[in-house]
This record gives structure tokens, sequence and C-alpha cells, in this order.
């Protein structure tokens, strides 16, 4: 006599190329990977995303779930899964996220910075890896210092003998000026003449021909705001 028992039939079917069998089916591919090919049995068939991407979904098919850190900023591991997973230079660095290189003395930078960003002109720094443009101290008063990224003060220059500034940080030697009886009479091509009176001596009349007899007749002198013949 033949005894029949009952028994039962796995029918495996291949899961498609973006999951992989688990015991209770097939399972996607994790965010920062894909799959490409069909009835793959584990994990391990996923493919990670490059270094500089990162892929936010899950059971993605192709490469292009991958997407590129934004600019500046770069991800060294495989798999990453997350746009914060990129990261940018510190302040004080310069570059692409890949290759971070510090900030000569005279620059500064912010975080992710692909370069470095020049003290201006009238300033000086000797900081190396400066994180904001508070480390660009300015020229004291008296001086000037016309080039971008100085790295020390004493690259400031002294103003002409007689002629000063109105104040620190000067970039130019036109901002040296002369200053007689209160007057201060700056060298620019249009000569504007900021007056504060501290001589009772000087009227507008006298004042008006005692510039005039300063600065020549192709300068214009303005006193508050008004041209004087």
């Amino acid at each position: 006599m033949k005894l029949w028992m009952p028994c039962a039939i796995l029918l495996m079917l291949p899961c498609q190329h973006l999951r992989f069998p688990f015991v209770s089916g097939c399972r996607s591919c994790s965010a920062g990977t894909y799959g490409v090919s069909s009835g793959s049995k584990t994990s391990d068939a996923c493919v990670k995303c490059s270094p500089g991407t990162y892929g936010t979904g899950i059971g993605a098919s192709s490469p292009s779930i991958c997407t590129d850190c934004a600019v500046g900023t770069y991800v060294f591991q495989y798999g990453a899964s997350s746009p914060s997973d990129c990261r940018g230079c510190d302040a004080g660095y310069y570059g692409d996220g890949k290759v971070c290189t510090p900030c000569p003395a005279g620059y500064y930078s912010f975080y992710t910075s692909l370069q470095c960003l020049s003290c201006p002109t009238g300033t000086w720094s000797d900081v190396e890896k400066a994180t904001d443009p508070s480390f660009c101290n300015n020229c004291p008063v008296n001086t000037y210092q016309p080039a971008e990224h100085a790295v020390s003060s004493s690259q400031c220059i002294s103003c002409p003998t007689g002629t000063v500034t109105v104040s620190d940080g000067a970039g130019s030697i036109k901002q040296c000026g002369t200053s007689e009886a209160g007057i201060y009479i700056s060298y620019t091509q249009t000569i504007a003449v900021t007056i504060e009176i501290k001589d009772e001596l000087y009227n507008e009349a006298t004042l008006s021909v005692y510039l005039r007899s300063m600065v020549g007749d192709k300068g214009i002198i303005m006193v508050n705001g008004v041209v004087l013949a």
C-alpha cells in the first residue's frame, strides 16, 4: 500500500534587478545603492554610489540615482545616502572638498569657499587660515596701503611729509591730504574738501582764496556741499 504525503512546492521566481531575495521576499536596495541584475541573493549585489555622489532613493535600478555633491563639497565614502554627507572645506581653507588648501596670510575664506578672498587695500593680515574679514587689520592713520592681500603692517606706507589721512584704512595716496588751520584737502582728481573750521579767521571769502592758492585753477573746491569759485 502506497502512502501519499502532502508536500509543499516552493516556486522561486527571480527578484527584479533592483531587489534581492530575503526570507520574507524580495528586499529593495537601500539608499545610496542601486541594483543592476535580477536574481541577486544578497545585498552585496547592490552597487554603492561612488565618492562625490549620494543617493536618497531606495530600490534604485540605475546609477542615475547617484547625485553629484554640490559645488564646493565632496564625500569620500561609497554609498552616501544624503546631501548632508557631502562636506565642504572648512572656513580658512579653499577647494572643491576633495582637496582643501589653507588660505595664506592676507586672505580669508568662509565655509565651502572655492577660493580665498583678499584682504582689501588699506589693510593687512599675517594670519593664515583666516575665517572672515575681521582678520584684516586697517593700516593706521596717516598711512595708506594700495595693494590687496598685504601680510604685514610694514606694508602700510606713510603719507608724504605734511599730509595726513582723516581715518585709518586708507587704500591710496590720494587719501593723504594737507591739514592747516583745521582744513583738510584731499588730493583727488576733483578736489572735494571736507572743512572743519577751527580758526575763526577763515570765513567763506578768505577760505576760498586760501584754498584756490593751494589747489590751483583746475581743482573744484567744495565746502559743505557748495562749490566755491
